[in-house]
């Protein structure tokens, strides 16, 4: 009887998701949870997305910022969060790169169900337009000349940016300080203040002040030109040769959420960074869309884990 009764549960279960699957989106606002403050790269991406989402689903999906500890308290959120499809996490590539450096309470893999790529860009290196360098090799000859004097700027600890100043110093022999911020706003505005002379951050964010005039521009970090920014070099082309780093934003559910709900997710993605608008707005904002499949956004992030977990060991990088 134990038996019968314990597969029953088992058949009734299945059959409660399935029908869940079945009516989602609906019973209840979508939350699209950001680990971030507002106004950056990843909350920017997001709230495009769950706009369109909106229209295009016929439903109410919310952006939530939840910003601490590099995206991890987010990330564990959602890890906890029901997983019925009403709980989603808009991850930036920091969910590859805090695990390589450090513990944290989630597995990027483990833990979550990946819903689709939402889109890639470049990081910046850019600097105060007082700093005495117009070229990457000025800037290299500078920062040369007065070891330990200068430093460099980024939105926090064991992210990408974080992980393009080690590198840029790995390769360029240059002896220079992080400076790690709570986010790319305080970068940005202690970089425009002059306290700070560089820093490397999220495309997105420094747009406002490039086209102002606030900030200048040295480089791209991807081995391509960045087609919102096509007069600005990559670090490859400015003598730092393979120098290939990349800032993405992917969407993704807690583990055991239906694949009913990630399928309905994704083909409605497909269409939503398919549009001409979208593109543009994305372009704008300093990233490209660029979907995928869940499958392919599980080889990502493997991909970059990987990677990132050995560079992290090349640069001395892990704190734990």
């Amino acid at each position: 009887m134990k038996k019968y009764l314990a597969l029953a549960g088992v058949a009734l279960g299945l059959l409660c998701t399935g029908a869940q699957a079945d009516t989602w989106p609906g019973k209840q606002p979508v939350s699209m949870i950001v680990g971030f403050s507002p106004g950056g790269s990843t909350d920017i991406v997001a709230r495009l997305v769950a706009d369109r989402l909106s229209k295009k689903l016929d439903d109410t999906f919310v952006v939530e910022n939840r910003p601490g500890a590099n995206g991890d308290l987010a990330a564990v959120a959602v890890k906890k969060a029901r997983p019925n499809g009403y709980t989603l996490l808009v991850a930036p590539d920091a969910i590859v790169t805090s695990p390589a450096v450090r513990t944290t309470g989630y597995d990027p893999v483990a833990d979550f169900e990946p819903i689709a790529m939402l889109s890639r860009g470049p990081l910046v290196l850019v600097l105060n337009p007082n700093t005495q360098a117009s070229s990457v090799a000025q800037l290299v000859g500078l920062l040369k000349s007065h070891p330990g004097k200068y430093s460099f700027g980024s939105s926090g600890v064991g992210n990408n940016q974080h992980f393009a100043g080690e590198k840029f110093k790995a390769m360029t022999g240059v002896s220079i300080t992080h400076i790690p911020y709570k986010g790319g706003g305080q970068a940005i505005a202690d970089l425009v203040a002059g306290q700070i002379p560089m820093a490397f951050l999220g495309t997105g964010p420094v747009m406002p002040q490039l086209r102002a005039g606030k900030l200048k521009v040295l480089a791209v970090t991807t081995i391509k030109r960045f087609p919102g920014l096509p007069e600005v070099p990559t670090l490859d082309e400015s003598g730092l040769k393979g120098f290939d780093m990349s800032q993405w934003i992917a969407l993704m559910a807690p583990k055991g959420t239906p694949p009913e709900v990630i399928r309905k997710l994704n083909a409605a993605l497909d269409g939503v960074l398919a549009d001409a608008t979208i593109k543009e707005r994305f372009l704008e904002s300093g990233m490209e869309t660029q979907h995928m499949s869940p499958a392919e956004v599980t080889a990502q992030i493997k991909k970059d884990l990987a990677a990132y977990r050995h560079l992290a060991d090349t640069l001395h990088m892990r704190t734990e």
